[in-house]
């Protein structure tokens, strides 16, 4: 019986360590420099938007000592997550600090704006929203590394 135990133990550790963590440790030929995970991440995103977002569950990484941050808001569904990127995308349309969010062409479900801390490309993959922040060919080059939106226009 204790063999057995062990057995199943080593397997289930195995395919955990076989996971995809949420965020690499590398993106956009950058090193990761900083993570803020779990009640931390999502109290700076609840600051960063005065209150009004916050996500169950969030990922935050600083890749290239600053060069480029990636945001993960993690969600219970994909509705949910949908309905949050929807929110901020409308509320975006109004802001002061960001310009109008622009769907890309080639990936409509995309979204780009200018604003503080150079240039952001946000999406919706599955029950995720991300948001990349930083320069123009490091946010790009980092969005083609990490899930993509679900195809179509949906927004």
């Amino acid at each position: 019986m204790g063999a057995r135990v062990f057995r199943i133990c080593a397997l289930l550790l195995a395919l955990l360590a076989c996971g995809q963590p949420l965020v690499p440790r590398h993106l956009a030929g950058l090193s990761r420099s900083k993570l803020l995970t779990g009640r931390p991440a999502v109290e700076l995103l609840r600051q960063m938007h005065q209150g009004r977002f916050q996500p169950p569950s969030a990922v935050v990484a600083e890749y290239g000592n600053g060069r480029l941050t990636l945001y993960l808001a993690l969600f219970k569904s994909p509705a949910e997550a949908k309905a949050a990127l929807e929110a901020m995308t409308e509320a975006m349309a109004h802001s002061r600090s960001f310009s109008p969010p622009r769907p890309q062409r080639d990936e409509p479900q995309r979204f780009l704006t200018v604003g503080p801390g150079g240039h952001h490309l946000f999406w919706r993959s599955e029950n995720k929203v991300y948001w990349l922040a930083g320069e123009p060919e490091r946010v790009f080059a980092a969005a083609g590394e990490l899930p993509a939106p679900p195809p179509g226009v949906w927004l």
